[in-house]
C-alpha cells in the first residue's frame, strides 16, 4: 500500500512507496517502469517506513522496519550503501541536502539526528522536541547553516548543523496545521507577522516560487508577496496571500472527495515541481492528481478491496469499479483510462447494469444514498442524473430490470427490500426523480443480494439468516422461502433460460432450487471457503463462482462436476462481470483456414528442401516448430560446411527465438547436444571471430590433504562474463536493469563449456553444476556465475619434506569449442581470495594465473583442435609448527631420555637395557606414524635422514653400554705408555698387545720382578668398584712416590680419567716402597672400573656436542630454504 510519495526535480518521475519497494511512476504514460527494492507484497518483509528523493535526481534513501537506512542509485537499480539507525525508535521523517551531503533523521523517540553520508555516520543527536518528529527540512538556503523539527509539542525548533546548538525556537502554533491556521514567521526575530485562518485543518502546503505560472490573478505585480498553496480535509488546494491574508485562488475542479467527518483525512500530500511548473495531490484513497493551469491528470494507485464490477458502455467498452472508496472509478477497456465518478459521501458497495440499456449505470453505498448515472455516448462522459436516500442503513445490492429498465430493486441493513420506478426515457442533459413503489421487510438480518428475473416478474433476495425468498415484482408479495444453507446466503441468481433459481453461502456450497416447487434440485461441493458470488454461462448450462480463498470454479450443470480452477487472485473474489460470446463457429472457420494455412506450408517446405534452399527452408520450420525437423536443416547446413554463424544472422528475432527453443529440446538428446550448442553467440566484431569469454575466480577456501593423497581441495565460484548481443534489450525494455536467472535461465540461452582438467570428475560448466546464477544487463553483458568445489591432484617432491614448497595448478579448459569458436581470458583481478581463508597445513606464499592453448586429437577422446586454457598456480609452503611440535621435539626428547643411560652405573645393566630398548621403540613407532601419513616414493626424503640420524644415536647408546659392561667385567688392568684417547682406547680394545709393548721395554732385571711387582702393587689397590669417579691408581702409603713426567702427545685432550702425572704432595711417609716398573719406564695403569667410567663421562660430552651441532646445523638449513623460497618468487608474478 502506498504510503509516501515524492517527485523528481525534473518532473518525470513520481516514486511511491509500497511495503518494503519504493515504484517508479512515469509521468508521461503512467505505467510503472522498475522497483527499488525486492517485492514481497506483504507486511511481513523489511516495510519503508519512510523515504526521501534527493535533489540531483540521482538517489533516494530509504529507512525500513528493520533500522536500517538504504541509499540507492534509482536510475540503475542498484544499492550503494546501507547502515543502521542508532535512533532509540523507529524513524517517522528523512530530510536530505545535497549541497551539503548531510541526511536528517527524525524519529519517535523525539530526537533529530544528523549523519554524514560520506562517512555515513552520527555527527549530531539534536533533542528538546517532545513527541514524535512530525515535519524535519533543511534550510533551503545553503548559507544558512540551519535545520528545523517539530513534534508534539506545538513549536518548531532550529538548530545549527555545525555546532548542533539551538538558534531558534518559534512557539505558539506549528507553520501549517491542523489547528486550522497558517502562520508567518519572521525567522530573524523568531516572531509570527501574521497568523491567518483557514477553517479546515491542513495536511500539506508549500511557498509558490516568484517565476511560477499558478491561476492566480495578479501574481506577479507584488514582489514582497508571499504565495502559499495549502490542502486539507476539504480535497480543494487553496491559495493565499499571507501578507494581506487574503485567498486569491481556491480549485474548483476538484475531484477529491470531502472528508466524511472532521479528523479525518480527504489529502494526504501536496506536491509542487518547479520543472514541469505543475503540482500534484495525493488524496486519502491513493490516487495521485497532477493539476496544471488548465488541464489535470491523475495516476490511480492502490485500489484495496474490489466490491463490485459491471461492464459499461456499447458492447462493454468501458468498466465501472466500486472499490474501498467514494468514488467509482471508470476506465476505459481498450486504453485503461480512468474517470473518477464523485457523488458517494462513503464507501460504493454495489453496481448494477441492464442489457436494455448499456449506458446506464445505478450504485448505492455506505452514505444509504442511490445513484443513477448516464454515459454520453459521443463523449463517454458519465454524469449522475438521480439521486435519493430511503433507506436507514447501508445499501448492499442494487438490481436493474432486466427487460425494461422500468425499475430497479435495492437491499440494506435495515433488512429492507425496495422496489423503485425508473422515467421511460432517461437522458444526458435532464435530472430525473426516483420513487419508491414498494417496501417490505424482507429478512431477519442484513440482505446481501437482490436479483431480477429476465422477464421481469420475479425478484429474489439472499440474507445472512441463510434464506433466500421469491418475491412478486408486481407488488412484492412473498411467493417463497428456499432454506437449506448452513449459513448465511451471499449471492442469488436466475437462469436465464430455466425456472431455477442459484444461490451461494458462507457454508461452501451453491444450491440450484426450483421456482415451481421451491426444492432443491443440486448442491455443488468443492469450494473450501466462502462461496460469495456466482453467475450463469453458457445459456444456462455452466456457472462460474468465485469464493473467499481466491480461487474460481468451472462447474457443469448437467454432470454436477467442476469443470476447471482459476488460480489467480489472493484474497476474496466480491464481484464478477461476465460477457458471454458464442464463438464456436468462428473457432471452427480459424481451425480450418489454419489448417489450409498449415498444408501450404508444409509443402512449401518440402519443395525448398528438394531445392536445397536450407535458409528459407530452416525459416519455415522454424515458424512450423518442427524441432526434429529444423535439427535435419542444421545437419544438412554443418556437413555443406556452411557458416552456421551467417545462417542463424540471416533469421529473424523471432526465428531466433523459436532456434532456441529447438535446441533446449535438442538438449535433453545426448545425441543432439552437440548441434544444440554449436549455436553460440557472435563474436564482438563480427559473426566470424570466436566469442571472448573472462573469467574470474572466486576462492573461498582451501583444504590441503596432499600429504597423503598428493589432492588438495578448492570450495570458489566462477565468474563467466561474454558478450551476447542477441540478448540486448536496452532497445525494448529500456527502464529494465537487469535480467536474474537460476537453472532454468541457464537452460534458454547458449553458455560456454568449461571443465576442471585435473579434476578426475569434473562436471562440464555449462550443462552439467546445479549451483548457478545467470544475470543479463541491457547490452547482452551476460554473467555467469557457478559455484565449484573441486578435489585436484598435486603431484608432489617431497625430498625435502617436511621444508617443502608445492606448486599446485588448477586448470579450466573449453570443452566443446576450440580457439576459432571461443577464448578464454582472465578478467581484471582474476583470483579475489576470501578473508578468512586458512590452510592448516599449508600457508599460501603467492598466486599466479597463465592462459595457454591445449592441442588434442581425435584418438585422445576429445575434439580435435586447440583448446584454450586458463590455469591458476597455488604456491603452498608447509607450515612447520605441526611437524616441530608432533614430530622434531618428541624425536629430540627420545634421544635425548636415551643420554641418560650414561649417568647410570656401568652394573646398571636392567635399568639401563630397559631404557635404550624403549627409547628405541618409541622413536621407531612415531617414525612409523609420520611415515604411513606420506605417500611412498622411491627417492631419499629430508624426514628420512633426520630418523636416520636419530636411530644411530640410539643405537650408539646401546652399543656404548655393552662396551663399557664388557670392559667394567675384566680383572686385569691395562698398561698405557701415553694417557690420552687414542692410547686409552687402543689398550682397551687390545690389552695383550699393551702387555707385551711393556714386556719389550723392561731389561732382564726387571723381568724377573716382571709382574711380581705390579701384582704386589695391586694387591694394595682400593676397590673402586663403589666409586663413581674416576681417581689416579692409588700406591702404598710406605712407598715414596718420585714425579713421574708423562710426554705431553699433540693430540693429548684433557680428561678426568687421564691424570697420570703426579707429584706427590702428602706427608712423608715413614716407609717408602719402591717405585714399580712400569712407573720407572714410563708407564702407567688404568684398572678396567676407571677406563669404563672415563669412557662413560667422555661419551657424556662428546654426545652433547655432536647432537647439539646436528641441530644447529638442522636449523640453519631450514632458514637458508626459507629465505631461498622468499628469494625464488617472481616480481611478476601476483
Amino acid at each position: 500500500m502506498s504510503k509516501i510519495v515524492a517527485w523528481s526535480t525534473d518532473g518525470k518521475y513520481i516514486f511511491c512507496q509500497k511495503y518494503d519497494t519504493v515504484s517508479i511512476l512515469s509521468v508521461q504514460n503512467g505505467l510503472i517502469i522498475s522497483y527499488l527494492g525486492e517485492s514481497n507484497n506483504n507486511e511481513e518483509g523489511d516495510t519503508i517506513n519512510t523515504f526521501i528523493a534527493s535533489d540531483n535526481d540521482l538517489n533516494i534513501i530509504t529507512y525500513h522496519k528493520s533500522g536500517l537506512f538504504k541509499l540507492w542509485d534509482w536510475k540503475v537499480n542498484k544499492l550503494i550503501k546501507l547502515w543502521k539507525s542508532i535512533h532509540k525508535g523507529p524513524v517517522v521523517h528523512i530530510a536530505h541536502s545535497v549541497e551539503r551531503n548531510l541526511m536528517a533523521s527524525g524519529g519517535t523517540d523525539g530526537s533529530v539526528r544528523l549523519w554524514d553520508l560520506q562517512h555515513h555516520s552520527c555527527t549530531h543527536n539534536l533533542k528538546e522536541i517532545q513527541g514524535v518528529i512530525s515535519v524535519l527540512a533543511f534550510h533551503p538556503n545553503i548559507k544558512k547553516e540551519l535545520i528545523f523539527a517539530a513534534g508534539d509539542d506545538i513549536k518548531i525548533h532550529g538548530w545549527n548543523i555545525k555546532t548542533g546548538e539551538k538558534e531558534i525556537t518559534l512557539s505558539g502554533s506549528v507553520n501549517s496545521g491542523r489547528d486550522r491556521v497558517l502562520i508567518l514567521w519572521n525567522l530573524s526575530s523568531a516572531s509570527s507577522i501574521r497568523i491567518l485562518p483557514v477553517y479546515e485543518e491542513i495536511e500539506d502546503t508549500f511557498i509558490i516560487p516568484k517565476n511560477a505560472l499558478l491561476p492566480v490573478p495578479f501574481y506577479d505585480k507584488d514582489e514582497n508577496a508571499v504565495h502559499v498553496a495549502a490542502a486539507g480535509e476539504k480535497g480543494v488546494v487553496k491559495i493565499w496571500e499571507m501578507k494581506t491574508g487574503k485567498e486569491v485562488y481556491a480549485q474548483e475542479n476538484s475531484i477529491v472527495s470531502i472528508a466524511k467527518e472532521p479528523g479525518i483525512l480527504s489529502i494526504t500530500r501536496l506536491l509542487y515541481n518547479a520543472a514541469s511548473n505543475n503540482f500534484a495531490v495525493v488524496t486519502v484513497d491513493h490516487n495521485i492528481i497532477i493539476h496544471s493551469l488548465k488541464t489535470f491528470d491523475y495516476f490511480i494507485g492502490y485500489t484495496d478491496e474490489i466490491l463490485d464490477i459491471v461492464y459499461l458502455g456499447d458492447n462493454g467498452s468501458h468498466m465501472a469499479i466500486a472499490t474501498n472508496s467514494n468514488d467509482i472509478k471508470l476506465y476505459n477497456i481498450l486504453t485503461m483510462d480512468c474517470e473518477l465518478l464523485r457523488g458517494h459521501t462513503d464507501i460504493v458497495l454495489s453496481l448494477s447494469t441492464t442489457p436494455v440499456n448499456a449506458y446506464l449505470l445505478i450504485s448505492s453505498g455506505k452514505d444509504n444514498s442511490i445513484r443513477v448515472w448516464l454515459m454520453d455516448k459521443e463523449t463517454s462522459k458519465v454524469s449522475c442524473i438521480a439521486s435519493a436516500i430511503r433507506h436507514t442503513a447501508a445499501i448492499g445490492s442494487v438490481e436493474i430490470s432486466q427487460k425494461s429498465a422500468k425499475f430497479f430493486a435495492t437491499v440494506s441493513q435495515d433488512s429492507c427490500l425496495k422496489l423503485w420506478s425508473l422515467p421511460d426515457n432517461v437522458n444526458f442533459k435532464d435530472t430525473c426523480s426516483l420513487n419508491i413503489i414498494h417496501t417490505t421487510l424482507a429478512h431477519q438480518k442484513d440482505i446481501n443480494s437482490v436479483t431480477i428475473s429476465p422477464n421481469d416478474k420475479l425478484i429474489a433476495t439472499g440474507s445472512q439468516d441463510k434464506t433466500a425468498k421469491l418475491w412478486s415484482a408486481n407488488d412484492l408479495q412473498l411467493l417463497g422461502v428456499f432454506r437449506g444453507h448452513r449459513r448465511g446466503v451471499w449471492c442469488v441468481r436466475f437462469s436465464p433460460v430455466d425456472q431455477i433459481l442459484l444461490t451461494t453461502s458462507a457454508d461452501c456450497t451453491l444450491k440450484i432450487w426450483s421456482l415451481t416447487e421451491l426444492q432443491c434440485l443440486k448442491t455443488f461441493e468443492g469450494h473450501e471457503s466462502s462461496v460469495l458470488k456466482a453467475e450463469f454461462l453458457s445459456r444456462g448450462m455452466q456457472i462460474i463462482s468465485a469464493s473467499g480463498d481466491g480461487l474460481l470454479k468451472l462447474w457443469n450443470i448437467k454432470t454436477s462436476e467442476c469443470m476447471c480452477t482459476l488460480e489467480q487472485h489472493e484474497s476474496r473474489v466480491w464481484a464478477l462481470a461476465v460477457i458471454w460470446k458464442d464463438v464456436t463457429e468462428e473457432n471452427k472457420i480459424k481451425a480450418a483456414i489454419e489448417l489450409e494455412q498449415l498444408a501450404l506450408e508444409e509443402q512449401k517446405l518440402a519443395n525448398l528442401l528438394k531445392a536445397d534452399k536450407l535458409t528459407s527452408a530452416l525459416k519455415i520450420a522454424l515458424k512450423l516448430e518442427r524441432p526434429f525437423q529444423v535439427l535435419k536443416i542444421i545437419e544438412t547446413i554443418l556437413k555443406k560446411n556452411v557458416s552456421i554463424e551467417e545462417t542463424i544472422n540471416k533469421l529473424k528475432p523471432m526465428h531466433k527465438e523459436e532456434l532456441l527453443k529447438c535446441a533446449i529440446t535438442w538438449n535433453v538428446n545426448s545425441k543432439n547436444c552437440q548441434v544444440a550448442q554449436m549455436i553460440r553467440p557472435p563474436g564482438e566484431s563480427n559473426s566470424t571471430d570466436p566469442i571472448h569469454v573472462y573469467t574470474k575466480a572466486y576462492i573461498y577456501t582451501i583444504k590441503s590433504n596432499m600429504a597423503k593423497t598428493l589432492q588438495f581441495d578448492v570450495h570458489m565460484m566462477l565468474q563467466f562474463s561474454y558478450l551476447d548481443n542477441r540478448l540486448k534489450f536496452s532497445n525494448i525494455a529500456p527502464y529494465f536493469t537487469q535480467i536474474h536467472g537460476g537453472k532454468f535461465a541457464h537452460d534458454l540461452i547458449w553458455t560456454p563449456t568449461v571443465y576442471v582438467s585435473n579434476e578426475p570428475s569434473s562436471a562440464i560448466m555449462g550443462s552439467g553444476v546445479k549451483d548457478i546464477l545467470v544475470s543479463i544487463d541491457p547490452s547482452g553483458m551476460v554473467i555467469l556465475n557457478t559455484r565449484l568445489q573441486a578435489t585436484l591432484n598435486c603431484g608432489l617432491r617431497l625430498e625435502k619434506f617436511p621444508f617443502d614448497v608445492q606448486e599446485c595448478p588448477l586448470i579450466f579448459e573449453s570443452w566443446t569449442y576450440n580457439v576459432v569458436d571461443m577464448v578464454l581470458y582472465w578478467d581484471q583481478d582474476p583470483i579475489i581470495l576470501a578473508d578468512e581463508l586458512h590452510l592448516t597445513e599449508y600457508k599460501l606464499i603467492e598466486k599466479w594465473v597463465n592462459t595457454s592453448e591445449v592441442y588434442y586429437t581425435t584418438s585422445q577422446q576429445h575434439y580435435a583442435g586447440n583448446f584454450s586454457s586458463l590455469s591458476i598456480t597455488f604456491k603452498l609452503a608447509r607450515e612447520m609448527g605441526f611437524f616441530m611440535m608432533d614430530y622434531y621435539i618428541p624425536s629430540i626428547l627420545i634421544v635425548v631420555i636415551s643420554w641418560v643411560s650414561f649417568w647410570l652405573h656401568m652394573d646398571a645393566s636392567p635399568p639401563r637395557i630397559v631404557l635404550g630398548t624403549n627409547t628405541i621403540l618409541t622413536f621407531m613407532t612415531l617414525a612409523s606414524k609420520v611415515e604411513n601419513s606420506l605417500p611412498k616414493v622411491s627417492y631419499i626424503k629430508a624426514s628420512e635422514i633426520w630418523f636416520l640420524g636419530c636411530t644411530i644415536f640410539l643405537f650408539a647408546a646401546m652399543v656404548e653400554f655393552a662396551f663399557v659392561n664388557t670392559i667394567y667385567r675384566r680383572k686385569k688392568n691395562v698398561p698405557l705408555k701415553k694417557v690420552n684417547s687414542k692410547y686409552i682406547l687402543k689398550s682397551t680394545l687390545t690389552p695383550k698387545l699393551a702387555r707385551k709393548q711393556f714386556q719389550k721395554n723392561t731389561t732382564g732385571l726387571e723381568r724377573s720382578r716382571s709382574w711380581s711387582s705390579l701384582d704386589n702393587a695391586n694387591s694394595n689397590e682400593q676397590d673402586f668398584s663403589s666409586q663413581n669417579y674416576l681417581t689416579v691408581h692409588s700406591f702404598p702409603s710406605t712407598l715414596n712416590i718420585p714425579s713421574v713426567k708423562i710426554e705431553e702427545d699433540k693430540d693429548q685432550e684433557c680428561s678426568i680419567g687421564s691424570i697420570v702425572t703426579v707429584n706427590s704432595t702428602s706427608s712423608p711417609k715413614p716407609l717408602q716402597r719402591r717405585a714399580t716398573l712400569a712407573q720407572l719406564h714410563n708407564f702407567t695403569t688404568m684398572t678396567p672400573q676407571e677406563i669404563a667410567q672415563w669412557i662413560d663421562r667422555r661419551s657424556r660430552i662428546v654426545r652433547k656436542h655432536v647432537h647439539l651441532m646436528r641441530q644447529e646445523r638442522k636449523i640453519i638449513n631450514t632458514n637458508n630454504k626459507e629465505n631461498q623460497t622468499c628469494d625464488d618468487i617472481p616480481h611478476n608474478k601476483m
